[in-house]
């Protein structure tokens, strides 16, 4: 692994640490033990996170734009198009429909997911409770209002859901905030992992698995964005496949589904087995830790989230970027 300095400006030094950015993205995909090794044998010459969050942005944002440059439409304005015929009545009872003021704010707080029911012979209500050891993010009114309408924000943090009002997503898709995102998934896994770890015994630092852990999670999103992009061009532009709300698509289904799929699997197996390499641990202990994590991210994540959802509402400069 490489470390690219200030001094490395030169055409042909980019393109070795770019290409050794793409070497170390593989390994980790297919090799992660080997991968761990290195990183852990390799300190002082490995690449810095710094670098390979900032490589792994640059890719995403040089791809998407080049697809918007080729389909003048993003992947996800293919989301808002098939399903404008969503009924809000499906969303839920949370919605910021017609927000009077455009200052995000936390809306509520609770346990349990609320949706509204409706039927042709009745409608009510249905409650979902959910354990999300890593926050997951969703914009129930995204298919009405689009990305660019202020709308309610639902965050699965931990054991809690938290609603946060008049936030636009198309937000989200800047560099500062998908940078932001990858430091705090990182830093909740690694105060959820390791304290655990500790009770079996380890000279790691929690600096040095808090950098293994974000190198990761950098690499993650990157594959994330390039799954969803093959996934948009494939089924979206090629194939030309639809799909509303009355009418289910089997192809659509089978796509998303292998997408989620391959994507929990690979993150789960790379943190899994660089874990269990870097801690020296057996495959056992690494388990029971894991396990430990999840309990832990139960309180672990709602504190850190509501702090921090608490701390960019009350910054201006933030609120201006949000």
């Amino acid at each position: 692994m490489l470390f690219l300095s200030i001094e490395d400006t030169d055409i042909y030094t980019i393109f070795q640490h770019l290409s050794q950015f793409g070497i170390d993205f593989v390994r980790l995909l297919w090799q992660p033990k080997q991968f761990a090794l290195e990183w852990l044998n390799n300190s002082s010459s490995r690449a810095s996170f710094i670098e390979v969050v900032a490589w792994s942005l640059a890719i995403v944002f040089l791809f998407y734009g080049l697809y918007y440059l080729v389909f003048r439409s993003t992947p996800f304005d293919h989301l808002v198009q098939q399903d404008r015929s969503r009924s809000s009545s499906s969303y839920p009872t949370l919605s910021e429909r017609s927000p009077k003021k455009l200052k995000p704010r936390i809306a509520s707080l609770g346990f349990f997911r609320q949706y509204i029911t409706q039927s042709s012979e009745s409608s009510g209500y249905r409650r979902e409770f959910t354990l999300s050891p890593l926050p997951s993010f969703e914009f129930p009114e995204f298919a009405i209002k689009g990305s660019q309408q202020p709308q309610t924000l639902v965050l699965n943090v931990g054991l809690l859901y938290i609603y946060i009002a008049n936030i636009v997503p198309s937000n989200f898709a800047t560099r500062r905030i998908q940078t932001i995102l990858i430091f705090l998934y990182a830093l909740i896994t690694t105060l959820c992992f390791h304290p655990i770890a500790t009770l079996f015994g380890t000279t790691v630092t929690t600096k040095e698995i808090f950098e293994l852990t974000l190198v990761i999670y950098a690499y993650y999103f990157l594959l994330i964005a390039l799954l969803v992009l093959f996934f948009s061009l494939i089924f979206f532009d090629l194939l030309k496949l639809k799909h509303t709300s009355d009418k289910f698509n089997l192809k659509l289904f089978i796509g998303s589904s292998i997408v989620n799929s391959l994507g929990f699997y690979i993150l789960a197996r790379s943190l899994f087995v660089s874990y269990s390499t870097f801690y020296s641990f057996s495959n056992f202990n690494t388990l029971i830790t894991a396990l430990g994590a999840i309990i832990l991210s139960a309180v672990v994540c709602p504190l850190l989230f509501i702090s921090a959802s608490l701390l960019i509402i009350k910054l201006r400069e933030i609120i201006e970027i949000l």
